[in-house]
């Protein structure tokens, strides 16, 4: 039995279904409050120094931070986001959608953006 097997039998059990639309609840919140308070937008970025001094929200908020501030773009990403998320979770499963984005989240940090 491989590792990923193990982990599905294991976290399976915890369904995690419509992860796509729940991201993008937050993220036309985020939007929103963005839009009608543009300081806001200092505190969706995940900056590990700042996480280090006490503002641990950035781990969670990064998830939510809109693409764009665009009001066309950002409902285009939201649309393209639907689609395709809801299509790959069909596909393979919600357990193996959702370790596909949390390896895609860990990876935004690394990558610099």
């Amino acid at each position: 039995m491989n590792l990923e097997h193990a982990y599905e039998r294991r976290f399976g059990k915890f369904p995690l279904s419509n992860i796509t639309f729940y991201l993008i609840i937050g993220q036309v919140m985020a939007f929103i409050s963005i839009y009608l308070n543009p300081g806001l937008e200092a505190i969706f970025p995940l900056q590990g120094g700042l996480v280090l001094h006490g503002q641990w929200w950035r781990v969670f908020t990064m998830l939510f931070a809109p693409l764009s501030l665009s009001p066309l773009w950002v409902v285009l990403d939201w649309y393209l986001m639907y689609i395709f998320g809801t299509a790959l979770e069909a596909s393979c499963g919600a357990f193996y959608y959702f370790v596909y984005l949390a390896i895609a989240y860990l990876a935004i940090p690394q990558s610099g953006h």
